[in-house]
């Protein structure tokens, strides 16, 4: 979902003003954001949560500030394969 989002913002960035890179200081605020609010869900019981992990590399700074903390983040990685 979130690729989704990067995807379609770079995309009506494209279109509307030509730009063709993204600012990575805002995709990080953003990536943040949802990545919060999944980890909040999931506490919450919510079984079907955004799947951030899948963008957010462990050893990240962003990874860092998570309230999730490292070892979520490697435990869900570890369960899909992803290194």
């Amino acid at each position: 979902m979130f690729r989704f989002f990067i995807t379609l913002a770079f995309y009506n960035q494209t279109k509307f003003y030509g730009n063709f890179t993204t600012c990575p200081v805002i995709t990080g605020i953003f990536l943040r954001i949802v990545s919060e609010v999944a980890y909040e869900d999931f506490l919450n019981g919510e079984k079907n949560i955004t799947p951030f992990w899948r963008v957010v590399d462990h050893e990240s700074k962003t990874a860092s500030k998570l309230a999730c903390g490292f070892n979520f983040l490697k435990k869900r990685r570890r369960e899909e394969n992803i290194n």
